[in-house]
């Protein structure tokens, strides 16, 4: 999982509907393509889950090539991923 350039090259595949009761902050859960390499002809699937952060005002637009986990948890992994980085930097 990783954070989305904003210079990628995509072609949408097919959106997944986020649940009704989710509450997460998730606008956006879909299949895309990713171009990339020499003239951007080689070609990855992956899952792009676009989070907003209520807690800091910022977009969010995350790839994953895990497509068993929802884009709640996608987002969440995320998110104590970068607690923790934060936590290393403190210690350091």
């Amino acid at each position: 999982m990783t954070r989305l350039k904003e210079n990628a090259v995509y072609k949408a595949r097919e959106e997944y509907d986020i649940p009704d009761d989710a509450d997460t902050g998730v606008l956006k859960d879909e299949e895309i393509l990713l171009y990339y390499g020499n003239n951007k002809k080689q070609v990855h699937r992956a899952k792009r889950i676009v989070y907003w952060d209520s807690n800091n005002d910022r977009l969010f637009e995350f790839i994953s090539n895990n497509f068993e986990l929802s884009a709640e948890k996608i987002a969440l992994i995320y998110k104590k991923r970068w607690q923790i980085e934060l936590l290393f930097k403190q210690l350091k």
